[in-house]
């Protein structure tokens, strides 16, 4: 019965997928494999459209899995010639699936797989001065772990960069976004701007067990030199 009522909610409210996103969605579909994971559409239009709007062109992401992610994002970066980096320590099927899902796409050359812990790499990232417009993130999620990447990511990240989370509906993920707006001025985006209506938040809180979204963006608004924590040690709020 139960499951009935959520199918008849996901059918009334249907997400209606950018067009400008169709080539990625039948890519995917086509490389689809039950079990694996792939980006939702609704997700992928999110950072397409965050990438598309803002003219972000250098893109980073931690995790890769089925490739389907950073398939949006250099579809994102194509028009301004952009890259996509992903940083992913697994070596399995998904991962040799999603490197095909980009080279089947015409996407390969504009995408860099980084087979490192995201701690050794974001670490050397930062020390090498390197910068990104656009971050995503979907790797270990546990807090510690994620309060370490934080730090990073905000030290990585221009300012008027985003960063989306997936699964953010955990408490760690949660609690990471809370330290980024609560410690360094990061703002929530206008969902609205990128074709996540009220219709499609209906459905997720209608079909799924948490009333937290699935996935999150934030945009950074303050350069870092002039964020709280790095201009006076002494600095401390509760989170």
């Amino acid at each position: 019965m139960f499951q009935a009522v959520k199918r008849s909610v996901k059918s009334i409210l249907r997400y209606q997928p950018l067009t400008k996103t169709a080539a990625v969605r039948k890519a995917i579909a086509a490389a689809a494999v039950n079990g694996l994971p792939y980006c939702p559409a609704e997700e992928g239009d999110l950072i397409f459209s965050l990438i598309q709007t803002n003219g972000y062109n250098r893109c980073l992401e931690t995790g890769f899995h089925t490739g389907s992610t950073a398939l949006y994002m250099a579809a994102g970066v194509e028009d301004g010639k952009g890259s996509v980096a992903s940083i992913c320590i697994d070596d399995d099927e998904s991962t040799e699936r999603g490197l095909e899902l980009l080279r089947n796409s015409g996407q390969d050359g504009r995408h860099k797989l980084i087979r490192e812990n995201s701690n050794k790499t974001l670490s050397e990232m930062f020390l090498a001065g390197d910068r990104y417009d656009f971050i995503f993130m979907d790797g270990w999620k546990t807090f510690d772990h994620l309060a370490f990447e934080m730090y990073l990511f905000n030290q990585l990240l221009e300012t008027g960069g985003s960063i989306v989370f997936d699964d953010a509906y955990m408490p760690s993920v949660r609690k990471a976004i809370l330290l980024l707006k609560t410690y360094y001025g990061y703002q929530e985006v206008d969902y609205a701007m990128h074709n996540q209506s009220r219709r499609l938040r209906a459905g997720q809180l209608l079909t799924r067990w948490s009333s937290h979204r699935p996935y999150r963006a934030v945009t950074k608004t303050i350069d870092t030199a002039k964020q709280s924590p790095f201009l006076d040690w002494h600095f401390y709020r509760k989170i």
